[in-house]
């Protein structure tokens, strides 16, 4: 229902700019083309909020049902989990932050074209908050950039789980292991954790707001520095962790969900390494 109100109003901007709804040319002071795009700004979230929610449902519906099926083994159904392990290319990341930098330009252009054309007329504190995002816009890039130096120099990771599902109360044992032999790690941290996420309000009254918080709860470090433990293409390096059996297992069937990930970061000469992978710890039956 929330995710309506923008389609209305994007709906509403995108048919009066393109005449359907009939407007005389005097009204508008920019193109008619770009308020429609403007309009778009609002229907499209609203359309992803709709879509988004209804998945949503559709989500907790499916698990309900595989629940009923396979009781007691979530890992059978909360998670579409590779037994072997996971692969990551470095290229994925890459992507990922292709499209947010794509979504962000596309949604200030608009207000770029009436800084731009409109500048004597246009409030001081509105370019203070262009300026802003131009600066948000300007990270991105450098993330971006910094991805893909990582994606040629990197290549893809992986790990390997030796079981499937891992245990709380037992030892993880996984490995980690690369396409490409990168250069050499002056120091590799591997982190095995579990995280759980909570809604947390803030505020109070018409002012409070709410927002998901990831609280890492217990975690295991391992710190390889010497350089035949490193993963190389021919070699693996594995990593061994001791899980308390009253550790939290994962359930990414809630919401919010619990889980546990392994997080990998290499200091190395120039850009450094980092990824992070899921990892199918579960407390026992």
């Amino acid at each position: 229902m929330f995710g309506l109100v923008f389609i209305a109003a994007g709906a509403l901007i995108v048919l009066t700019s393109l005449d359907v709804i009939h407007t005389d040319d005097a009204d508008f002071h920019a193109p008619r083309e770009l308020v429609a795009a403007f309009g778009m700004l609002f229907f499209l979230p609203g359309a992803w909020m709709v879509i988004h929610g209804l998945m949503g449902v559709a989500r907790t519906r499916r698990l309900a049902a595989a629940a009923q099926r396979h009781l007691n083994a979530a890992w059978l159904y909360e998670h579409p989990w590779d037994r072997t392990g996971q692969r990551r290319s470095g290229w994925r990341r890459v992507g990922a932050s292709l499209i947010g930098l794509t979504i962000l330009s596309v949604f200030l252009a608009p207000f770029h074209w009436f800084l731009f054309f409109t500048a004597e007329d246009f409030p001081v504190f509105p370019q203070v908050i262009m300026g802003i995002f131009d600066l948000i816009l300007l990270f991105i890039v450098a993330d971006l950039l910094k991805r893909i130096v990582q994606a040629l120099r990197y290549g893809t990771t992986y790990v390997r789980y030796e079981h499937f599902p891992y245990a709380t109360g037992g030892t993880v044992r996984i490995a980690l292991g690369v396409t490409r032999d990168p250069p050499r790690f002056d120091r590799l941290t591997v982190t095995l954790r579990a995280v759980e996420e909570v809604y947390e309000t803030s505020g109070s009254g018409d002012n409070r707001s709410q927002k998901v918080v990831a609280y890492a709860v217990q975690q295991h470090e391992s710190v390889v520095t010497h350089p035949h433990e490193m993963p190389t293409v021919q070699r693996d390096a594995w990593f061994e962790f001791d899980v308390e059996r009253d550790a939290p297992g994962t359930d990414l069937a809630s919401r919010p969900p619990k889980y546990w990930e392994l997080a990998i970061h290499g200091d190395a000469p120039g850009v450094d390494f980092e990824d992070v992978f899921l990892v199918p710890i579960y407390n026992p039956l």
